[in-house]
């Protein structure tokens, strides 16, 4: 298991400076998302019902620092959307070659007993997945985390009770998520199971029917084998006559 974890993150090394630079933006998102109603909240409680002094310019430049908030919000998460997918598409393609090569160390017997198409879902779609966890795993755990806790902290100070039960509600909708995940999982992987027995009695059942021998595509074929049996087999013939009459010395 140890071995296994160090195998995961050790597609993080070469992409350190990367992985940090997405993580530091992540955390900025997540700030601002927490900074913005409390800027909201200190314009109305403490301007508007306070009727302080120049509200209007205390208004104005507060506004300016949600707006820079705002520029500041939107450029890490256009970082994340570009960055972190290219450092996932690095991380994918790492995966694949380090796949391919192990590949290509199999033996024949080994690809007698296994299916092309299994073969090529873990280089595409399984190594697809993990760089999909690799760039959005981090990025979600920290994001979520800190907005959580952020909003949970802020809504302390507000008003406890309420808080609480508000919290409450957390756990209940963590054990559902679970359980829906655990159900999605178990039926996603029995529709797989499902689809490809299907197709092989598909295949089998076309194979024992016969139809496939009246597709053009096998008449096609048929066509051209006995053209070209017909085209070399006297070329054959000469050449072999040729050989025995002048004999090479």
């Amino acid at each position: 298991m140890r071995s296994r974890g160090k195998k995961f993150l050790s597609y993080y090394k070469p992409y350190l400076d990367l992985f940090f630079a997405d993580m530091a933006c992540a955390l900025i998102v997540s700030a601002v998302t927490l900074l913005l109603p409390l800027c909201a909240q200190y314009i109305t409680k403490n301007l508007l019902e306070a009727h302080a002094p120049d509200v209007l310019t205390r208004i104005s430049l507060i506004g300016a620092l949600m707006l820079a908030l705002v520029g500041l919000q939107t450029v890490c998460t256009m970082f994340i959307d570009f960055q972190g997918h290219v450092m996932g598409a690095r991380m994918e393609g790492d995966m694949r070659r380090e796949l391919f090569e192990q590949y290509q160390k199999l033996s024949f017997r080994f690809y007698d007993e296994q299916r092309t198409g299994e073969l090529m879902t873990r280089i595409t779609n399984d190594t697809l997945a993990l760089a999909e966890l690799y760039h959005h795993g981090p990025e979600d755990i920290v994001v979520s985390c800190l907005t959580v806790t952020g909003a949970f902290i802020i809504l302390l100070r507000i008003n406890v009770a309420l808080t609480l039960i508000v919290f409450l509600f957390l756990p209940i909708m963590l054990c559902t998520h679970c359980i829906s995940i655990k159900r999605c999982s178990v039926r996603y992987a029995s529709a797989r199971t499902e689809s490809g027995t299907s197709m092989r009695k598909w295949k089998i059942r076309w194979q024992a029917s016969g139809w496939s021998n009246h597709l053009p595509t096998k008449r096609l074929k048929q066509e051209s084998s006995t053209m070209l049996t017909s085209v070399f087999s006297p070329a054959a013939e000469t050449a072999i006559k040729v050989s025995h009459t002048f004999p090479v010395a």
